[in-house]
This record gives structure tokens, C-alpha cells and sequence, in this order.
């Protein structure tokens, strides 16, 4: 790039080393279900009541690359789907009770 110093003459200024970031990147740590197998056993709480001292109970029933299946008895359906990274933003993982396997 060239510009026009005040003595009238063309000086090529210097290119400023910058580059686009792409994506976005959750924190490390922020996807904590995603690292757990299938038949792990958890504890977790909402991230709105961490001063609350009740506990969630969560049972992995399937565990894919985008989506978790889980089995709590805190509603009637019992069995429901999740978006891990979603999962993970609203709940803190407090305790693996039981691991799982890839079985």
C-alpha cells in the first residue's frame, strides 16, 4: 500500500499483520458430556442454582457425535435427547458416579 508522505512523496507503508478468526471456539472444559460413554451414571446442577444444594441424576443411554440420549427420573418421560454443547452451557458436572463403556 502506498501513501503520500507531507513532503508530496509516495512512501509504501508497511501491511499490518492481521488475519480473519474463523469459527467460533467454546472454552476448553465447556463440553464436558461429549467425553463421557455410553452407560456413565452423573451428577450435575443448573448453572442458574449453584448455590441451590439439590443435584441432578443423568444416565447415558446413547452418546453420537452431535446429539446425547439421556434417562433421568426428574420428569415422566424419563428418556430424552440432547445438544451436548447446549446441555453443557446450562449444566455443571459435579460428580461421574458410574463410568460407562463404548459397549
Amino acid at each position: 500500500m502506498k501513501v503520500v508522505n507531507s513532503l508530496g512523496e509516495e512512501e509504501v507503508a508497511p501491511k499490518p499483520l492481521l488475519s480473519v478468526v474463523t469459527g467460533g471456539k467454546s472454552p476448553p472444559g465447556s463440553n464436558w458430556l461429549s467425553g463421557l460413554k455410553k452407560g456413565s451414571v452423573f451428577l450435575c446442577r443448573p448453572l442458574a442454582h449453584k448455590d441451590k444444594p439439590f443435584l441432578e441424576e443423568y444416565h447415558i443411554v446413547y452418546q453420537g457425535e452431535k446429539s446425547c440420549k439421556l434417562y433421568t427420573n426428574l420428569n415422566q418421560e424419563g428418556w430424552f435427547w440432547v445438544d451436548p454443547i447446549s446441555f453443557c452451557g446450562l449444566m455443571e458436572k459435579v460428580e461421574v458416579l458410574m463410568e460407562g463403556t463404548d459397549e
